[in-house]
């Protein structure tokens, strides 16, 4: 047989090891990984001696910004970024046009159609007034549905009622769900408290976006999962703490797992102060000190985490700088940084 392709020569890396081996590509997918010494035919050699080959990443936390304003971003774009630093998958949803019924789904899918330069599924959001169109976006495909526990980027919150009916239809359907977790209430009040005190300087974003509403949400998120069951991952864990107590809910008997993203192993509360804008996202970056960061990493790699994303939600610098810090964009890039990074971090 001779294949389209093969990569020859690399060090292949796997989730179970490393080994020096050729990879062999048949109509666009892995035909066999195969010992160096006995090669097989391909219509193209790409040789791959002294580098690492790895799988594309597929990152399923990602905001391109069609359809809607993509003047932050759009999907060919966002996209090609991705391909060119080693994501070859994406599961993305927007806020900005955020997809609340089977019929945006479809208007969706059809306008994205030859967009994209990676594989992609779409992902829904939950409003709590169209909890009756989760059956339908389910069994039209989308990927998972994204639901928020405090009003965000114009994403009205589902409160814990809510909560509960969604996370039951969602667990009926044997459905994915993705929680960023924030308590309403606390948000809602940290930021009315902050603006009487006519506070416009950066410091407030940790301060409105505090740890202990991520800790309360996270909480009841985990209660509500562990009696319905719904397969729910809390998105973007800021902290140690947030992760240690989902964990502790799991051996509990709460099916509720981690997500978090580079910004939260690396990133630094203090740099708000000095990057304003530039580090406005939410949660915000929690790490204080060397101990911090070193629980998340420690985390991260003894699988109390479940995975990686990159929550990617750029604009452009103009854009960061419009407002005070009230009215600026949250978000920052990620697609093309990531794999590059972790890959970095694996190597030392």
């Amino acid at each position: 047989m001779t294949f389209d392709l093969v990569v020859r020569g690399g060090t292949v890396v796997t989730a179970t090891g490393r080994q020096r081996a050729d990879v062999y590509v048949q109509d666009g997918q892995i035909g066999a990984i195969l010992d160096p010494d006995s090669p097989e035919s391909a219509d193209q050699v790409l040789e791959a001696d002294g580098r690492f080959v790895l799988p594309g990443m597929v990152d399923t936390h990602v905001h391109l910004m069609e359809p809607g304003d993509s003047t932050r971003e759009d999907f060919p774009t966002g996209t090609r970024a991705a391909a060119r630093r080693g994501v070859t998958t994406i599961v993305e949803h927007t806020h900005g046009w955020p997809l609340t019924d089977a019929g945006r789904f479809v208007d969706k899918r059809y306008h994205l159609r030859n967009r994209s330069y990676v594989d992609y599924a779409l992902a829904a959001h939950v409003f709590p007034e169209h909890v009756g169109e989760i059956r339908g976006l389910w069994e039209a495909g989308v990927a998972f549905f994204k639901i928020f526990t405090c009003a965000t980027h114009g994403i009205p919150a589902v409160t814990p009622a809510t909560l509960l009916d969604v996370f039951q239809e969602l667990a009926d359907l044997d459905a994915v769900c993705l929680v960023h977790c924030e308590d309403d209430v606390m948000t809602a009040a940290n930021e009315r408290r902050l603006k009487a005190e006519g506070r416009i300087d950066p410091g407030v974003i940790p301060e409105w976006r505090s740890r202990e509403a991520e800790l309360v949400a996270v909480g009841s998120a985990a209660m509500l999962a562990k009696v319905t069951g719904v397969r729910a991952t809390v998105a973007h864990a800021s902290s140690a703490d947030v992760v240690d107590l989902i964990q502790r809910e799991r051996d509990a008997g709460s099916p509720l797992v981690a997500e978090t993203c580079p910004q939260y192993l690396y990133l630094h509360e203090s740099e708000i102060h000095e990057h304003g804008p530039f580090r406005k996202f939410t949660p915000p970056a929690r790490i204080r000190s060397t101990e911090d960061q070193d629980r998340m990493w420690n985390a991260f790699n003894d699988g109390s985490i479940s995975h990686l994303s990159t929550d990617h939600a750029p604009s452009t610098a103009a854009q960061k700088r419009e407002g005070t810090i009230w009215e600026c964009h949250f978000g920052l890039p990620g697609l093309d940084t990531t794999v590059p990074l972790m890959v970095d971090a694996a190597l030392r």
